[in-house]
């Protein structure tokens, strides 16, 4: 009775050890989950059948079939829980891909500009082609390349026309809302020579529809990054001005 009972318990452990290895495979493969799931109804079924066949037989020794079910089914059992693991994994790296579709459209292309204070300029032209607005783009570093092929560090400029002279100032490189389809530009100089070269030619952060934020460099994929916070000189700040 006892051996007999071991047995039994032992069968249910390894078909639900093994149900669970082939849905967690089934669910790895979106694409089929349909025909997976009913081709795992049915390997359960028939090892329910095998299994209840080969315990009721008359010359199977039920304490040793016990022990050998005890173990396929906590190795199907394991299976199935790295299988559920990197069906959870994948499931997470496609959502993220999805996430990131905005903010790839948002692109960056860059074209000579004119001769400013002896130095060569570049304009700079972001480009929303996404279907809905972001926010706060943030050019973050530029950098070009002499002709001799040393990097150099760049600085957004403001030319302000006077006559027949302009005005350089610092140029902004923020733009707290960029519309489906809408453009902006921006115009480049050389910076100090002392000036740290940034390691990539373009990096700018963002703020898609949803509320999510970017950091974007270069040709590679979005990386999302978390929300800004405010700076604890500032959080101090709206604590003294609340309880004044």
């Amino acid at each position: 009775m006892g051996n007999g009972f071991s047995a039994v318990i032992a069968l249910l452990g390894l078909v639900f050890g093994g149900s669970g290895a082939v849905l967690g495979f089934a669910a790895t493969r979106p694409r089929g989950r349909d025909r997976h799931a009913v081709a795992a109804a049915a390997g359960i079924v028939a090892l329910v059948v095998v299994l209840a066949a080969v315990g009721t037989h008359s010359q199977v020794d039920l304490g040793n079939l016990a022990a050998w079910v005890s173990a396929l089914g906590a190795v199907f059992t394991a299976g199935g829980v790295l299988l559920a693991l990197q069906s959870y994994r994948s499931q997470q790296r496609d959502k993220l891909d999805d996430q990131a579709n905005q903010a790839r459209l948002i692109r960056i292309n860059t074209i000579p500009g004119p001769i400013t204070n002896e130095k060569p300029t570049w304009w700079m032209t972001v480009h929303n082609q996404s279907a809905d607005p972001v926010f706060d783009i943030d050019i973050r570093a530029f950098r070009t390349a002499a002709e001799d092929g040393t990097s150099i560090a760049m600085r957004a400029i403001e030319r302000t026309p006077i006559g027949d002279t302009f005005i350089t100032a610092s140029g902004r490189t923020y733009r707290r809302q960029l519309d489906a389809n809408e453009k902006f530009e921006l115009l480049w100089t050389a910076a100090d020579p002392d000036t740290n070269v940034p390691g990539a030619v373009s990096q700018f952060t963002l703020m898609d529809a949803k509320g999510r934020y970017w950091l974007v460099t270069d040709h590679y994929e979005p990386e999302k990054i978390p929300k800004p916070a405010r700076p604890a000189a500032e959080q101090r700040k709206s604590v003294g001005w609340a309880r004044s």
